[in-house]
């Protein structure tokens, strides 16, 4: 929240950008609101309080919150790629898609895949998990991989510096995100938390892309951008 709150500050005259600009800082609000959530449901969990409806309700919430995000970052990097602000209803309507069909699965398979207490009973994950996974990721992945690809190509050192930052934070944290998932982390605490600081890796990184300290600025000869 820290993130979105201060790259907010940044003042963009074009409408096109302005908007584009805004989700992208959706994406680190809903970060920040998956967080938190993720990181209360497991301090509540490491105090012995295992309800299903909390662990459900969390669940839920981190879905919406996940989708969100997902497509206020996914926007702006189709914005960054084509300039073409119409493509913010397809996006729009293709997430929502990729929301209501995640929420089903989770919802047909969360009873089966929690005890009486509330806790991960310890049954693989379904066989939808990784394919749902990349369904959701997967556009922005490719995208975040473009974005990088954009510091081979301009020579100026900031932005340089910011598209690596930016990019390499969140192709950190997706596979990060997707590494847990991979290991069946649902009842494991420990990756969960990796996850969460991989996560706050992430945002530090990212502010420092746009506003770095300013050792930084003098060691590497990069500047912040205006606010």
């Amino acid at each position: 929240m820290f993130v979105g709150y201060h790259l907010s500050a940044r003042k963009l005259e074009d409408p096109r950008e302005r908007l584009a600009w805004r989700l992208f800082m959706l994406w680190w609000f809903g970060l920040a609101g998956t967080t938190l959530v993720s990181t209360v449901r497991n301090l509540l969990q490491l105090f012995g309080v295992a309800d299903p409806g909390l662990n459900g309700t969390a669940t839920y919430l981190n879905l919406l919150l996940v989708c969100a995000a997902v497509w206020g970052l996914s926007y702006y990097f189709l914005y960054l790629f084509t300039g073409n602000p119409r493509l913010l209803v397809p996006s729009l309507v293709f997430y929502g898609t990729v929301y209501v069909v995640l929420l089903y699965l989770i919802t047909a398979n969360l009873s089966a895949t929690l005890d009486s207490g509330g806790a991960a009973n310890g049954k693989s994950s379904p066989a939808w998990v990784l394919p749902a996974l990349l369904l959701l990721i997967g556009p922005v992945f490719l995208g975040a991989l473009g974005y990088l690809s954009l510091a081979f190509r301009i020579h100026d050192r900031s932005q340089q510096f910011r598209i690596v930052l930016v990019s390499g934070s969140i192709l950190t944290w997706f596979l990060g995100s997707l590494l847990v998932m991979m290991l069946n982390a649902s009842g494991a605490i420990g990756l969960r938390l990796l996850s969460q600081f991989l996560g706050l890796l992430a945002a530090i990184a990212v502010t420092w892309a746009y506003f770095p300290p300013l050792w930084i600025q003098r060691y590497l000869n990069v500047k912040p951008v205006q606010r």
